[in-house]
């Protein structure tokens, strides 16, 4: 027994040999951690390609589609129709080696519309117009693509690796109020109708859109508001909504000097009125038809007044700006059919009307008993705009009319059909697009990145 012992604490002291024990029980571990670490970093790699490949279908497929439907965002059916299989085609440009075919399929690809106050993505074949699109791209067994395990078969032969990417415009072609506070930043009374894409208005006011008018005249496929719009239960009003950004904040003011003009005053029956700067103002009264030569008018220090003995008569104005310069540059319109067809070209390319930013005293524009038409933007952000009787008809690209506050009283607002009744003749063409709204007017992708590993 002594000598066992004795055996037995020679064996328990003796090292030699004790490093190769251990390597030998844990190098199997240490390799297969290895591997499974290559695995599972292959398996990242595949997912950032994939979800690169969906973000670079959503982005491009509606790009495509906002630059050639323009104004005319398709609904959902039309939209499947003409653009899935160009989102494919451009998913597949950019999947990864692993992938195949069936990463993408033409049903991952959805149109439909976000609908920003509640945060999810809707898909209804009636939606008008798209607003956004889901691009979906899986690598699993369902599939028969799943991704292969490099060296990790011992644990798993395949992973499903699932992604998703939503891509969505700002707003649709709209109207913006943007005045943060004002009450009554939307007002209709009277038989005021307003037909147009949407309407967006900023104010937090409790009473931010208030409608007097008939509910029916609420042509807009939506109403937004960010503040409330009490007693209006009309189903296309939504409140509570975030408001939007100024799209055309970085567009340059025109620089002048000098003035061509002052105090002008027309008085031959039917002018030519030249481009540059007014001082004092421009008015226009006593003519059987006005005419506007193109280029850029700059009304400064005094208002663009067209009085009531213009009733009925034209005023129009082709590939011309007009810009109001200071707080006192308020255009006073009292009839007349007041037509502005924007520049086609440059820096100020399609914005019809322009004011000046940050007056101190908000100008205040009023058009009574006119029919006005801009084929164009109408960008007064600072500016406090009011429409009696009359009509403001004209078209536009995503972007139609700009304000601090807008008032409509028995005024007839049609942007949506408008488009046949051009009058400056001839076929009819949407205008320009501003260089800097094009910037900033682009698709975007959601922070709502979905991804999976099975």
């Amino acid at each position: 027994m002594t000598t066992l012992m004795k055996l037995r604490r020679r064996f328990l002291k003796n090292k030699d040999g004790s490093m190769a024990t251990i390597v030998a029980f844990t190098l199997p571990v240490l390799i297969g951690f290895g591997v499974l670490a290559i695995d599972v970093g292959h398996f990242y790699s595949v997912r950032t390609q994939l979800q690169q490949s969906a973000d670079f279908s959503a982005l491009s497929v509606l790009t495509k589609l906002r630059d050639e439907a323009r104004v005319d965002f398709l609904n959902v059916s039309q939209a499947r129709i003409q653009y899935r299989e160009a989102a494919v085609a451009a998913a597949k440009k950019n999947l990864p080696p692993a992938a195949t075919n069936a990463a993408v399929r033409d049903y991952d690809v959805l149109f439909g519309k976000w609908d920003f106050n509640r945060e999810r993505f809707l898909l209804r074949g009636e939606l008008f117009p798209v607003n956004a699109v889901r691009v979906q791209a899986q690598m699993n067994r369902w599939r028969a693509n799943p991704v292969k395990t490099m060296f990790g078969k011992i644990f798993k032969n395949d992973v499903d690796v699932n992604v998703s990417s939503i891509a969505v415009m700002p707003v649709p072609p709209s109207f913006h109020m943007l005045s943060p506070d004002a009450s009554g930043a939307l007002e209709m009374h009277g038989s005021a109708d307003i037909d147009v894409y949407a309407v967006q208005v900023n104010s937090e006011a409790d009473d931010a859109f208030v409608l007097t008018a008939r509910e029916f005249g609420i042509g807009a496929l939506e109403v937004a508001v960010t503040g409330g719009a009490p007693g209006v239960t009309h189903s296309r009003v939504v409140t509570g909504v975030k408001p939007v950004g100024d799209f055309l904040n970085d567009l340059p003011e025109p620089s002048f000097s000098g003035c061509r003009y002052n105090g002008f005053v027309t008085s031959d029956p039917r002018p030519v009125l030249e481009p540059g700067v007014y001082c004092g103002g421009l008015t226009i009264t006593d003519a059987a038809e006005v005419t506007l030569n193109e280029g850029t008018y700059i009304i400064k220090e005094g208002p663009l007044v067209v009085d009531a003995s213009m009733g009925g008569k034209e005023i129009k104005g082709d590939n011309v700006l007009i810009y109001l310069a200071d707080e006192k540059a308020e255009m006073q319109i009292d009839g007349g059919n007041f037509s502005i067809r924007a520049k086609k070209t440059g820096k100020w390319a399609g914005i019809a009307i322009m004011a000046a930013r940050g007056a101190d005293a908000p100008p205040k524009h009023v058009f009574a008993s006119t029919r006005a038409y801009f084929s164009g933007i109408f960008y007064t952000p600072d500016s406090q705009v009011e429409f009696t009787g009359g009509g403001l008809d004209g078209n536009c690209v995503y972007l139609c009319f700009v304000s601090n506050t807008l008032k409509l009283t028995s005024t007839y607002v049609n942007y949506a059909y408008s488009i046949a009744k051009n009058p400056f003749g001839g076929a009819v063409t949407l205008p320009a697009e501003p260089p800097s709204l094009k910037k900033n007017f682009r698709p975007y992708l959601l922070n709502e990145a979905k991804y999976s590993f099975n």
